[in-house]
């Protein structure tokens, strides 16, 4: 019985590392998400501002470029460049979306796995409860019959200060 609780207790120390493991890992993933979070709202807000710079500023040069002179061979370069730079923002973009979702992925596990091990703390917790009221119970039945013992005894009479010693 001594064991099992020696056991037990061994065990929930165990859990309880783990939990412990799994909180910083959780904590990794929640802080890693964050600086992702925050890199995809630079690239977004990069990306936006360079639509809005392409937009007004070398849509109106290359519409005034255009139609001042119509008849000779226009050179895109300048715009193939632009969107050369915003296809990479683009895929840049991209690529932090997906590291996004497999960090939030990995946090969900993490979670998950967290939970179930509340849940198995929880039912070792409960079987500790269980073995400590077995050991009150039994201590409790030993003292009963220890005393009826010494009751009925009638070789070996024991005094009151050796018998709270005893028990």
């Amino acid at each position: 019985l001594n064991h099992d609780l020696t056991e037990k207790r061994r065990q929930e120390a165990i859990q309880e590392e783990r939990e412990k493991e799994l909180r910083f890992s959780i904590k990794e993933s929640e802080e890693k998400s964050e600086d992702q979070k925050k890199q995809l709202a630079e690239l977004l807000s990069e990306m936006e501002s360079c639509f809005e710079v392409l937009e007004f500023d070398e849509n109106t040069f290359l519409c005034d470029e255009l139609s001042k002179e119509m008849e000779k061979e226009y050179s895109f370069d300048a715009v193939k460049l632009e969107v050369k730079k915003k296809k990479q923002q683009l895929e840049d973009g991209i690529s932090c979306l997906r590291r996004y979702e497999l960090i939030a992925q990995e946090y969900e596990r993490q979670q998950v796995a967290l939970e179930k091990m509340n849940q198995e703390l929880k039912i070792l917790e409960l079987s500790q409860e269980q073995y400590e009221e077995q050991v009150r119970q039994v201590k409790s039945e030993w003292q009963e019959h220890f005393y009826q013992w010494l009751r009925s005894n009638q070789q070996l009479i024991v005094s009151e200060t050796i018998e709270q010693k005893l028990v």
